[in-house]
């Protein structure tokens, strides 16, 4: 790598004569949970501040992606070191390619504090948590950014109705409910995409200050500095050049406001105005048009038809809200959608593998309940993805060949 361990994060004497050497004791306080929608948030420019400034960050989703979700904690992407230190996992390399930070160094010294844990998932009954750094963009320039880098073969209104892996709720729904779950913890920091491009600085000093850390301002310059979108760029270039095979785009120069220079996807947007106005709103950004705005979880019904729901952290004051019985329109969407989904469909959405067992679960599970007739179909769709058929290896190969791991930028 270009930068000696020497020039890994300088510490206080203080904080290295402490300095951890295994993960239980850093892990003795629940972590602070940087939470991110799927849709890229600018979330992995604080990751790497973060990890310039010592901070260690444990990326759940890289995690899944690599080991299957669930089936290791978050902290395995990283191993301990005999002196202290720690290196990544050879499974999580390709974070070289959004986070320019570890591409200066193999071996790395964090602060003796819990580590942040970085999630994109809905919160989590009884889960251990400490305080909230809720990253979020304009749904409207993330959800067509998303799009743009995943370029899946499907239309960009099939795409936005595509049913969530676990809620089966389409991409406004579903960030409309992570986002309204995420603000109901407590305490809660929201920083925002735009506010990172206007001040970075600024933002970067607002969030070590939430998490009630102390950093010169040299140091947070610095921090913000090698985190910038050139830094991030110049990595992605130079792991392309080892990895000529990924060609999937990391580090796209995502403008402010996008969205109203896309006239084609104006319905889209202006359906986000309406069923996510008051949210969007409440997080500072202007609504095109005054239109009425819907607030109301008409389509959260369906979280009385699956179990996954059991899981979720969701506010009495939306489940209060919620509809005693699925809506008919909901079914028929989810029973149509049933019905004409093919292993051709789910390579068409571009889905982790993991992601497409989670969804096909989730609609058999549906249908067993109101279209039993779909559900032989689904059991054999599921059938292609267990671990070791011909389609899993060849989705697996696919998928190693177009994108790697990221933490969802």
């Amino acid at each position: 790598m270009g930068r000696s361990d020497e020039m890994a994060p300088q510490l206080t004497a203080d904080s290295v004569e402490h300095t951890m050497t295994h993960d239980d004791t850093m892990n003795a306080k629940p972590p602070i949970m940087l939470v991110s929608p799927r849709e890229p948030s600018g979330v992995s420019w604080i990751i790497n501040c973060l990890l310039e400034l010592g901070v260690r960050v444990d990326l759940q989703p890289t995690v899944d992606q690599i080991f299957g979700i669930g089936r290791q904690p978050a902290s395995a992407m990283w191993l301990p070191e005999p002196d202290g230190r720690w290196r990544l996992h050879p499974r999580a390399s390709a974070l070289q390619k959004w986070l320019p930070f570890l591409t200066r160094s193999e071996r790395y010294t964090f602060r003796p504090i819990p580590p942040v844990l970085h999630v994109q998932r809905l919160p989590l009954r009884d889960e251990s948590r400490g305080p909230v750094i809720l990253f979020v963009r304009d749904l409207r320039d993330a959800l067509h950014s998303l799009y743009r880098r995943l370029q899946p073969q499907l239309t960009w209104s099939e795409f936005v109705d595509w049913p969530h892996a676990e809620t089966l709720l389409d991409a406004i729904d579903h960030w409309r409910l992570f986002m309204e779950t995420w603000l109901d913890q407590e305490p809660v920091f929201v920083g925002r995409f735009e506010d990172y491009k206007a001040n970075a600085q600024l933002l970067l000093t607002n969030i070590l200050r939430f998490m009630q850390l102390d950093f010169s301002a040299d140091e947070i310059a610095r921090a913000a500095e090698n985190s910038s979108y050139a830094a991030a760029a110049a990595a992605e270039q130079r792991y392309r050049e080892l990895h000529p095979h990924d060609q999937q785009v990391a580090n796209r120069a995502g403008l402010v406001g996008e969205w109203e220079s896309l006239p084609d996807l104006k319905p889209t947007m202006m359906d986000i105005e309406r069923r996510a106005g008051q949210l969007l709103a409440r997080f500072g950004y202007r609504l095109s048009h005054e239109n009425e705005t819907a607030d109301h979880w008409d389509a959260l019904s369906i979280s009385r038809e699956l179990s996954a729901f059991s899981r979720f952290d969701i506010p009495q004051r939306i489940l209060d809200a919620v509809p005693t019985a699925p809506l008919q329109p909901m079914l028929d969407r989810l029973t149509q959608f049933s019905h004409h989904l093919t292993s051709r469909r789910l390579a068409d959405a571009r889905l982790e593998t993991e992601d497409s067992r989670t969804l096909l679960s989730s609609l058999g599970e549906f249908c067993t309940r109101h279209d039993p007739t779909a559900t032989v179909a689904l059991q054999a769709l599921s059938q292609s993805f267990t671990e070791g058929s011909a389609f899993h290896l060849a989705r697996i190969r696919a998928l190693l060949l177009s994108r790697r791991p990221s933490p969802t930028e």
